[in-house]
């Protein structure tokens, strides 16, 4: 759902290839996200052959709201269980792992 929400349209195969899954687990994972309302599926301007999937307005909104929720747990814990020392090196180290995060 990140992906979608970062490039907007992608086509199965290019979500699979980035996730580095197989094209069938990849549709296993569309069909499940389309039966919840997460996703929406166009067929492509240039062939008709393809599919483009894009998050739908409750996919959306539900990838906003887990995210909400996942970083005030994350402060939370933070604020709750490290000194202010460990509360440092943390906030320095995210630099280095959002950079291991976004590799491609």
């Amino acid at each position: 759902m990140s992906l979608l929400y970062q490039h907007k349209k992608l086509m199965p195969t290019e979500l699979a290839s980035m996730e580095k899954i197989t094209n069938q687990s990849m549709s296993a994972v569309l069909n499940n996200l389309d039966e919840l309302g997460y996703i929406t599926r166009a067929v492509s301007d240039t062939d008709k052959r393809k599919q483009l999937i894009s998050l739908s307005k409750l996919g959306e909104q539900t990838l906003t709201q887990v995210r909400s929720e996942r970083d005030e747990w994350l402060a939370k814990a933070i604020r709750e269980t490290c000194n202010p020392e460990e509360q440092e090196w943390l906030w320095r180290a995210m630099i280095p792992l959002k950079k291991l995060v976004d590799f491609e």
